[in-house]
């Protein structure tokens, strides 16, 4: 099956801040022998550096800071399905979600499309509204641990 891309929908670049409530940045732990994922919210790049552990992670062929203007964490249900820890991510029944963009976070609901599209919306049903650039997808367990900061 083809790939089908998400809805996406952008602020017009008039400065507008985004609502929801401030969080510079967003800690998730997806497996306990690994270090935390974490995302810092940098103000004077207008977007959120990625970091492993303390470590900014630093992409391989420029040695830059991996990042991203936006970012969607996805619950979802994840389960081990064998002795080699393969898993099964169910990327179709929709969930709950948390948005961060311009250094704020907003909750809401991810699900999918009849044609397979991701589709984004906050907590009222409205769809998301990014800020230009990049969204970066986490997929998380529902009980994985995401903390905000």
């Amino acid at each position: 099956a083809l790939a089908v891309a998400p809805v996406v929908a952008y602020q017009n670049a008039s400065g507008k801040v985004p609502t929801g409530e401030v969080a510079q940045g967003v800690s998730i732990e997806f497996n306990k022998n690994v270090a935390k994922t974490s995302w810092h919210y940098n103000y004077i790049l207008s977007g959120y550096v990625r970091y492993q552990g303390d470590n900014v992670l630093k992409d391989e062929l420029d040695n830059k800071p991996v990042m991203t203007e936006n970012i969607a964490v996805l619950k979802t249900n994840i389960e081990v399905i064998d002795s080699e820890a393969r898993r099964f991510i169910d990327t179709k029944s929709g969930g709950q979600a948390m948005f961060f963009l311009g250094g704020k976070v907003i909750r809401g609901n991810w699900q999918r499309s009849d044609s397979g599209a991701l589709q984004f919306s906050d907590d009222h049903g409205k769809p998301m509204v990014w800020e230009p650039g990049r969204i970066w997808i986490e997929v998380v367990d529902n009980d994985s641990t995401i903390t905000l900061f």
